[in-house]
């Protein structure tokens, strides 16, 4: 990059600012930002399909990129000459708009706070009542996997989909975490512990508010953008994960009596969704760069928190869990 920017200087001694026209742009890894001496922070990596362009910087609150010898504020892109502004967008600002969106799901989340999961975790349901709590639960975990398999279909981002790869070969197989079985059938094994049959939970009809979730799994990955689905997948449901699922098991093992290997999904929920809600973070950081879509992802997030909501709602509701409760 060094060599490319002297050599364009020597043809023009007096340098213009060169405005960008820039398509993607990538967080800096931090050993990448070392190698450029720029913080890891508030700085992206973008560039243009035009294999000639020059490599230089632009920061964020600018719409012109200089020599990047002497424009050293913000972002790393390629740029050239022409009347094209850049399209990236600041980073601080995508960035504020992430915050706000992980402030809304603290706010709503199901997880920690929905009524129903407060009476588990405070071991105020009867342990008849985690039966048909169960049941429904499986349902979606059945189902999850193939949300993450159609958000991997609809990546354009090659890093992206790598992520996502991952999350769903460990969905299937467990063989990233270890626990070496699928995520539904590990799901089994805490529901079976909790007196649900394999039977009853895999043959199980899901409630209202259970196929609605079910529903918005296939059509937030399949019918929308990419964007909109890692945001209602990655951040709206596994981004209320961490946090949460750790203390769950404990509690189930605390008021319940259940073991460590019955406990497993939630355990291993906790620490596989801290890496799988950062993969939805890094999408909106990233991509939603423009107000249209920064209301698209808003919608899609406030209607994932919905259903969530709803889906504990409805097994709240469910006959079968009030007759338990007494």
């Amino acid at each position: 990059m060094a060599e490319r920017n002297e050599e364009w200087r020597r043809r023009e001694p007096n340098p213009r600012p060169l405005e960008c026209h820039a398509i993607q742009a990538f967080p800096l890894s931090r050993r990448c930002a070392r190698k450029l001496k720029k913080p890891a922070t508030n700085t992206g990596l973008a560039f243009t399909p035009d294999g000639r362009d020059r490599f230089g910087l632009l920061a964020p609150d600018d719409a012109v990129a200089h020599d990047g010898d002497r424009d050293t504020r913000g972002l790393m892109v390629t740029w050239r000459s022409g009347a094209h502004r850049s399209t990236v967008a600041p980073v601080t600002a995508t960035r504020a708009f992430v915050d706000d969106l992980k402030a809304t799901i603290e706010a709503r989340r199901t997880f920690g706070r929905h009524p129903l999961w407060l009476r588990i975790a405070e071991g105020r349901l009867p342990r008849e009542g985690l039966r048909p709590f169960a049941v429904q639960f499986f349902l979606q975990v059945r189902e999850f996997p193939r949300a993450v398999s159609a958000l991997h279909a609809g990546c354009p981002f090659a890093d992206e989909r790598v992520k996502l790869a991952e999350s769903l070969y460990e969905e299937e197989t467990g063989r990233i975490s270890g626990c070496n079985v699928s995520h539904p059938e590990l799901f089994i094994r805490f529901g079976e512990a909790a007196g649900a049959r394999r039977g009853e939970m895999v043959d199980g009809t899901p409630l209202p508010g259970t196929a609605a979730l079910i529903d918005w799994f296939e059509r937030s990955t399949k019918e929308r953008s990419f964007i909109e689905g890692a945001a209602a997948t990655n951040l709206a449901a596994e981004g209320q994960v961490p946090g949460t699922f750790g203390p769950f098991a404990r509690a189930l093992e605390a008021h319940y009596g259940l073991t460590r290997d019955q406990v497993g999904f939630w355990d291993i929920h906790e620490e596989a969704d801290r890496e799988h809600s950062d993969i939805g973070d890094h999408v909106v950081v990233r991509f939603a760069d423009t107000p249209e879509l920064q209301a698209k992802v808003r919608t899609a997030v406030e209607r994932s928190l919905d259903l969530w909501w709803q889906f504990f709602d409805g097994i709240l509701a469910d006959p079968r869990l009030r007759l338990a409760s007494g």
